[in-house]
């Protein structure tokens, strides 16, 4: 098993079990925490079956995110259920179905002259996370490469649409008005309480649905819980004024929108820092109180610019550097 230098692996020794060929790596990125494992099952092993359910189940207690590469067993076998090949896919579709795993190879990974084997898997709990897969033949071996591209980072989750009322138009008085003239008292004629109610609400909704219609919104899925009703108008506002000062070219409409814009800033920043100064007055032990800091902060993760391989930028560095000490020696003169 290889891995990228700069990801944050480490190899989890406690998820070994006597007598299984395997290795599992525990990758963590900045949204997700997945498993990744080579598992390797010799064609006479019998007793595989058996010993995979240990780790399986250490593993799905840890991480919902599960990655589990080769396993050496003919996923394709079909007919005979007396043919040893074909009792062994069964059991390993069984192990599958319990952990809820999914295969996501489906063309045959060995060929030969007379046979076409799926014997190279790869398996996953979250398939929804694999954007593509498939197998390319090397040349050099009678087993082809299998590949997988995999999203570690969360997917924003689509938006929810719920109903409500509009009562931006709606006249208070005239609603008074119009149930008052409703003749409600005619639920009276039915016996059964629930029928009464049911008629009365009829009514009352045909009032609404004229003075209030409801109306489709689209609420947002993540909302920073500092934001508070009034912001969120300010930034309704904001847009609005944003798009007319857009499409109109006026002064006086841009002077506005960045009046707003400049009030959005300020109450965003009030209120994150009133709303993380009162969690830190609940904070309790030391691990709480550093991970609430990286919460407030939001530090930004630094990545490295890797190897300057153009000559240019070489020659660029060398004399950069030349200068460099060339000044510090004419500082040391003075």
């Amino acid at each position: 098993m290889y891995f990228a230098e700069y990801l944050h692996a480490i190899h989890r020794k406690d998820l070994f079990t006597e007598g299984l060929e395997a290795i599992w790596l525990q990758v963590k990125t900045s949204s997700t925490l997945a498993l990744f494992s080579v598992i390797y099952r010799p064609p006479d092993d019998n007793l595989f079956f058996e010993r995979i359910i240990t780790p399986l189940e250490k593993a799905w207690s840890r991480s919902e995110n599960i990655f589990l590469l080769d396993f050496n067993c003919d996923f394709s076998s079909q007919g005979d259920p007396d043919n040893i090949l074909h009792r062994n896919t069964i059991k390993l579709r069984s192990i599958f179905e319990t952990f809820n795993m999914h295969n996501m190879i489906q063309e045959a990974t060995r060929s030969t002259i007379s046979s076409c084997t799926l014997l190279d898997l790869f398996v996953t709990t979250t398939k929804d996370l694999i954007s593509s897969t498939g197998v390319f033949p090397l040349g050099i071996s009678d087993h082809d490469l299998i590949y997988a591209i995999i999203r570690l980072k969360n997917k924003r989750p689509p938006p929810k649409f719920i109903k409500t009322r509009n009562f931006k138009r709606m006249d208070i008085e005239k609603f008074k008005h119009d149930f008052e003239c409703t003749p409600c008292h005619i639920a009276s004629i039915f016996e059964e309480p629930d029928d009464q109610l049911w008629v009365w609400e009829r009514l009352f909704d045909d009032i609404s649905n004229e003075h209030a219609p409801w109306k489709e919104i689209r609420a947002r899925s993540f909302s920073s819980p500092w934001i508070t009703c009034g912001i969120r108008h300010k930034m309704n506002r904001r847009y609005k004024l944003f798009k007319a000062a857009i499409s109109s070219k006026c002064p006086e409409q841009w002077f506005n929108y960045k009046r707003v814009r400049n009030e959005v800033t300020s109450d965003l920043r009030k209120a994150k820092s009133s709303y993380f100064s009162t969690i830190f007055n609940e904070v309790k032990s030391s691990s709480a109180y550093w991970n609430l800091l990286k919460r407030a902060t939001n530090p930004k993760v630094r990545k490295n610019i890797g190897p300057l391989n153009s000559p240019l930028i070489c020659k660029n560095l060398v004399f950069s550097t030349f200068w460099m000490r060339s000044t510090r020696r004419s500082f040391r003169c003075l």
